[in-house]
């Protein structure tokens, strides 16, 4: 139990499921030429939640000083597991995921795609070791891996695929991934926000810059509150630009993604400090993102 708590079971269940969705949903919907059989793309997920596992380790190693405030009763690192077994087990998988990446971009024909998995794993080990904590910064870099993670079925399974007669047809597709990596970035930035509110206190021991710690809590918050009030706004845009005559998905996208961006506002917004709140339902709001992948394949085969 407590290694699963380490690596962040759930939330390696969600990068997988999105994966999962990308390319046996959306793609298959809507015929995408793609690069990958089967077995490679399950390789792309393993090496993916591979280093995705890694980094929360690492991470987990140098917040011990944070941890030991913020959430005493459940840390993993310097209580169920010593810090030099966890790092040898972050050395571990994370070497194990970039050779898996490795070979699914040999087996696509561009052994130099690696580099995608091998400057990931760097940045996330930067991370843990700084970029954390500085102000801002560390919160732009999750959110951008983020991004990156929704896009690497257009990177190992679409772009190697491209000729010109498909061309046309699949940027339509990357371009449809891109916007929702956009979302996806821009609901987990907002997120990151939130948790430096929720870990203020282990932060400011630590003596990490973040926007709580520089500003004050009243005004991280109302900045955070500005945050995600940007994002439920685009979501009411795209709404609007893209989905106004197709009353199925326009209903789902108001009372499935608007709606728990919203809820997370006002959460936000009173003066209870249950910031655990706002950020769960943020995490929601993600999750039921991913559902309209698909409720788009499900439009696609006819059957919405």
């Amino acid at each position: 139990m407590s290694l699963l708590r380490l690596i962040r079971l759930p939330n390696l269940i969600m990068i997988a499921f999105t994966l999962i969705v990308i390319r046996f949903a959306m793609f298959d919907a809507f015929n995408v030429q793609v690069a990958l059989q089967p077995l490679g793309y399950a390789l792309l997920i393993a090496a993916t939640l591979l280093i995705a596992a890694g980094g929360y380790i690492i991470n987990d190693i140098e917040d011990q000083t944070t941890d030991a405030v913020n959430r005493p009763n459940s840390r993993v690192i310097g209580k169920s597991i010593s810090a030099d077994a966890g790092f040898k087990l972050y050395a571990f998988l994370t070497i194990l995921g970039v050779v898996l990446g490795f070979v699914v971009a040999n087996g696509v024909g561009s052994p130099a795609l690696a580099a995608v998995f091998i400057i990931t794993a760097f940045v996330l080990y930067l991370y843990s070791m700084s970029l954390s904590q500085m102000l801002l910064v560390g919160n732009f870099v999750v959110s951008l891996i983020v991004g990156l993670t929704v896009l690497l079925p257009a990177i190992f399974d679409v772009y190697p695929s491209l000729n010109d007669e498909n061309r046309g047809f699949h940027v339509g597709i990357v371009k449809l991934l891109a916007e929702f990596a956009i979302f996806a970035m821009a609901i987990t930035f907002a997120r990151e926000l939130v948790k430096d509110l929720q870990d203020m206190n282990g932060d400011y021991k630590q003596g990490r810059s973040t926007l709580p710690i520089v500003l004050g809590e009243k005004r991280a918050k109302h900045v955070t509150a500005v945050v995600i009030g940007l994002v439920a706004l685009s979501v009411f845009w795209y709404i609007y630009d893209s989905l106004t005559d197709i009353l199925q998905l326009t209903a789902y996208m108001l009372f499935a993604v608007a709606a728990p961006i919203l809820v997370a506002l006002l959460m936000l917004l009173r003066d209870d400090r249950k910031y655990g709140n706002a950020s769960l339902s943020l995490k929601v709001a993600m999750l039921t993102g991913t559902g309209f992948l698909i409720l788009l394949a499900l439009r696609a085969y006819g059957l919405v």
